[in-house]
């Protein structure tokens, strides 16, 4: 017999994938169009380019935050980089950017970001097909001067990919496989702990 699965049940078991794909807060250029600020206090409004368009919610919070700031609210037509996390949102079944800053596009707010990005290290921990995504996002760190640290887990040492691409990247590349046939036996969380353990 074939598992049948709810609307519901497929909504969220691809929100919890999707999210899984991109864990970490993305950098989107675009152009904003249908900027609006509901009685909620959330604001929803599309990004936009030459080929795609991208639903983006910015919650109340947020927007208070961007208030508090003194930075003014973007309008229909600016170009933008806007921070966020990829979602789902399932009652809608459509994927969203979950904004968290706007700012206007431009070479001083690039330069700005930069340095800021500069001041961390990061992780990235990721598997399978989940390997090629990851890959663009560590070169551009790379490119621009910011350490980042890669976990590649897999079931196999064959199914381990973009390993030779990610080392020419990445500050250091930890791997795992689920049989132990290369790195590390274990799955990716078995290594961040791993690597929390010896930084004591």
């Amino acid at each position: 017999m074939p598992k049948y699965l709810s609307v519901s049940d497929l909504s969220f078991q691809i929100k919890e994938g999707l999210e899984a794909l991109f864990p970490y807060t993305l950098y989107v250029t675009g152009e904003v169009s249908n900027f609006k600020i509901y009685r909620s206090g959330h604001a929803y409004f599309s990004l936009k380019d030459s080929q795609s368009v991208l639903s983006a919610v910015m919650w109340a919070s947020a927007v208070e935050k961007m208030k508090m700031l003194g930075k003014s609210m973007p309008q229909d037509g600016d170009q933008v980089i806007v921070a966020g996390r990829l979602t789902l949102y399932p009652p809608r079944g459509n994927y969203q950017l979950s904004v968290i800053s706007i700012e206007k596009s431009g070479a001083g707010l690039a330069l700005l970001q930069l340095e800021e990005l500069k001041k961390k290290h990061y992780l990235f921990v990721c598997g399978g097909v989940g390997i090629a995504p990851v890959y663009p996002q560590v070169k551009w760190l790379s490119e621009h001067g910011v350490k980042a640290d890669v976990i590649m887990a897999a079931r196999s040492k064959d199914l381990i990919f973009y390993e030779e691409q990610m080392r020419s990247v990445a500050d250091n590349v930890y791997i795992t496989t689920d049989d132990g046939s290369y790195g590390m036996k274990g799955v990716g969380t078995d290594m961040v702990k791993h690597l929390v353990n010896e930084e004591g």
